[in-house]
């Protein structure tokens, strides 16, 4: 027999007494209808609904682990240091190095408009490694007596690639370079 305690006197009552042995007060023990106990129920899921929520959705914190490398030489070598950019690379529409070259050789405006500023997966065949004026790396890809010039690639992973390695990066078309053969492109691969 459940027992519970009478809401007048506060003694030790059966939960199906219809009144208080000691104070006569009528349904001492209050009992929960069964429209209370759904409603309970309806809201205890719609709360744990709203927690679990906001669980699932990824926060960016300080202490995340670092992103996925963005950068790999696709031939010869294992994988070695790269740069790394966020988990959108998944989502970034592929690109080859040529082809970009090409649209800027076509018409350096069009290609602007297409592809300036916006973020794709590059793979283009290694032609050249060298350092700029800041004594940053920069890799040349394809060929034809100009190029596609990749920056904001990290020393350690330029250090690994060998003229005629395919590379592919996560980069940002950033338009041609001033005076450059008919509007070379440039791509900044540095981490967003």
């Amino acid at each position: 027999m459940a027992m519970g305690k009478c809401r007048e006197c506060g003694r030790e009552v059966s939960k199906s007494a219809a009144t208080c042995p000691g104070c006569g007060v009528k349904a001492p023990v209050r009992r929960m209808t069964l429209g209370a106990k759904i409603g309970v129920v309806v809201l205890s899921i719609v709360a744990l609904r709203v927690c679990t929520s906001g669980a699932s959705k990824p926060t960016a914190t300080a202490d995340a682990p670092p992103p996925v490398a963005a950068a790999a030489v696709v031939n010869q070598r294992p994988v070695a240091p790269t740069p790394v950019v966020s988990a959108e690379r998944v989502a970034l529409p592929p690109l080859s190095a040529a082809t970009l070259l090409q649209a800027y050789k076509a018409n350096e405006i069009k290609a602007d408009l297409k592809y300036k500023g916006k973020r794709f997966h590059i793979t283009g065949t290694v032609v050249g490694i060298r350092s700029d004026i800041t004594d940053d790396p920069v890799v040349e890809l394809v060929t034809d007596l100009m190029g596609v010039s990749a920056q904001g690639l990290s020393k350690e992973f330029a250090a690994t690639l060998d003229k005629g390695d395919t590379m592919e990066a996560d980069c940002t078309a950033t338009g041609s370079i001033l005076g450059s053969p008919e509007g070379s492109p440039t791509l900044d691969c540095s981490r967003e």
